[in-house]
């Protein structure tokens, strides 16, 4: 599926990595598979569970905090709105905002900056 779905190698590495477009972003995943043939079909099952998960308005990417994070508040921000949301509510979205996510990039940021 190109310009979609690429299934390739690293260097030393036995196992087929793959990488799918979804909303306009590239994401990577590994296939677990030693097997081109077999990598193939798990990489065509992750891209179409990612866009069922967007679909479904679920996180794509589960491995960063902030995009879980994301997800969280909209909901809690949904709830509020329909009137069936708790009062904590108010208070855990701007700490999320405020402390957790900046928390949780910090050691991505400093990383880039040695670099």
């Amino acid at each position: 599926m190109a310009g979609t779905l690429l299934v390739y190698q690293r260097e030393r590495s036995a196992i087929w990595q793959c990488r799918f477009k979804v909303d306009g972003v590239w994401q990577r995943a590994s296939t677990n598979e030693r097997e081109l043939k077999r990598a193939k079909e798990v990489a065509k099952k992750l891209l179409i569970t990612a866009e069922i998960r967007k679909e479904q308005n679920m996180s794509v990417v589960t491995r960063r905090f902030k995009d879980v994070a994301k997800l969280a508040i909209a909901k809690m921000e949904q709830r509020l709105k329909e009137g069936t949301g708790k009062s904590a509510y108010k208070d855990y979205i701007p700490i999320i905002n405020l402390y957790l996510i900046p928390a949780f990039l910090f050691p991505r940021i400093v990383d880039d900056m040695n670099r």
